[in-house]
Parts: C-alpha cells; sequence; structure tokens
C-alpha cells in the first residue's frame, strides 16, 4: 500500500473539517434553534398565570397580569349576543426556527369573574 500523498492529505483533513463544522452547526441549531427571542417560554408564563390568576380572579386582576407581562388586552365577545366573555393578548414568540406567538385567553362568568384560561403557542407556517 502506498502512503497518501500530501494532497490527498488536505483533502480528507478539509472533508473532516467540513463535516464537523456542520454536525457543530446542526447541534447548535438543535440546542438553541427553538430558543424564542425574546426569552419568554410558554411553560413559564403559563405558570405565572395559573399561579398569579385563579378562578375567581376579578377582570381587573387579569388587566393587571397584561401589563405586568407587557401585553396589551383586547377583548372577546360573545357573537350571538354581542357581550363581553373574556380578554385576550398575544406575546411574540420568534427563534431562529420558527415565527410563533404565545396567545393568551381569559374567559369570565356574567358577574366578571375569571373562569376559565387558555394558553398555548402559535406557530406560522411558511
Amino acid at each position: 500500500m502506498t502512503e497518501p500523498t500530501s494532497r490527498q492529505h488536505k483533502a480528507l483533513t478539509a472533508v473532516a473539517l467540513v463535516g464537523l463544522a456542520v454536525l457543530g452547526c446542526s447541534a447548535c441549531l438543535i440546542s438553541f434553534g427553538d430558543r424564542p427571542f425574546n426569552g419568554v417560554h410558554l411553560e413559564r408564563l403559563e405558570a405565572d398565570l395559573n399561579a398569579r390568576l385563579p378562578n375567581g380572579s376579578s377582570q381587573a386582576d387579569a388587566e393587571a397580569w397584561f401589563a405586568r407581562h407587557a401585553v396589551q388586552p383586547g377583548e372577546i365577545f360573545d357573537a350571538s349576543n354581542n357581550s363581553k366573555i373574556g380578554l385576550t393578548g398575544t406575546v411574540p414568540n420568534n427563534s431562529l426556527v420558527s415565527n410563533a406567538e404565545i396567545r393568551i385567553e381569559l374567559y369570565f362568568s356574567a358577574d366578571g369573574k375569571l373562569k376559565d384560561r387558555v394558553i398555548y403557542r402559535h406557530v406560522y407556517t411558511l
């Protein structure tokens, strides 16, 4: 068997370096690619929402919660009788690999007390 020439050695080294670079970039993308740019994670926001706004909280409490998180709330209306039934808000949640937002919906009973919370991450498709 013959020893690899200097040219072959350089080519093998270049292929190995490119392979390592691709593996490194892939590992970084897997590890950090879906981390939100603004640092807001659905799980933490949901835990805070559940802890600070238990069932029976007032609409003023809900508005204060939105304000603490710098979210401008909107109103949710019942289409059948055009009455206000809740508050909604969104938090941008973009990352390297997804264009997303966290959606929050708070529903109130007729006497103005919180009865249901819905929070989820919506990912937009291309």
